[in-house]
């Protein structure tokens, strides 16, 4: 798989080609080549973990995502004025600074003030990228339903996630992400990530 936009930045960069483990949570019909399995649900399948980064099949699109698993079934995510909450719980984040970086859109995520957090998922630790109150015209709060997923993108102010356009049926999944094996700009990237 390759990353086509900024959405997972800092995690993942435009131009990362990644390994999916399509075996991580079993199979569906989206895990088989051009969707030929004849699979109704997940079969061998184990549930992603808060924190994981899975590929999956849009569910209105078509097409293929990859974010980060914020909400497990049954949960209730709040996002409210760049804070996460779980069930209640806000998820714990450490300001690191002001963001640098040397393309494009780094140059603008500077110049709009944006700061880099290391956030602490249930034990996964990884950078978020936030623009404090650009986004919060997209807080709310979302129960998620049996059987799906609420996910995010680590660069959360330039991210379409589950905040826009709902959650992830678990048929959808296709992987868990789990190792960068080239990117044409930084060879000093490839290896796995959190």
């Amino acid at each position: 798989f390759w990353i086509p936009s900024g959405s997972m930045k800092d995690t993942l960069l435009i131009g990362d080609f990644l390994f999916v483990n399509k075996m991580a949570y079993g199979y569906s019909r989206v895990s088989c080549p051009f969707e030929m399995c004849p699979i109704s649900g997940r079969i061998l399948g184990s549930e992603p973990e808060r924190g994981d980064v899975v590929v999956f099949r849009h569910p209105t699109r078509g097409d293929d995502f990859i974010k980060r698993v914020i909400g497990l079934p049954g949960d209730e995510v709040t996002v409210s004025a760049d804070k996460v909450f779980i069930n209640g719980k806000p998820i714990i984040q450490d300001s690191v600074g002001p963001y640098a970086g040397s393309d494009a859109e780094s140059r603008m995520l500077e110049r709009v003030g944006a700061v880099v957090r290391i956030e602490h998922l249930d034990g996964v630790d990884h950078r978020i990228i936030a623009i404090p109150g650009l986004g919060e015209s997209r807080d709310g709060t979302w129960r998620v339903p049996q059987n799906c997923y609420f996910a995010m993108g680590d660069n959360r102010d330039n991210s379409r996630d589950s905040r826009y356009w709902g959650f992830v049926p678990e048929e959808n999944i296709v992987g868990k992400a789990f190792f960068i094996w080239f990117n044409f700009s930084d060879l000093k990237r490839i290896g796995s990530f959190r």
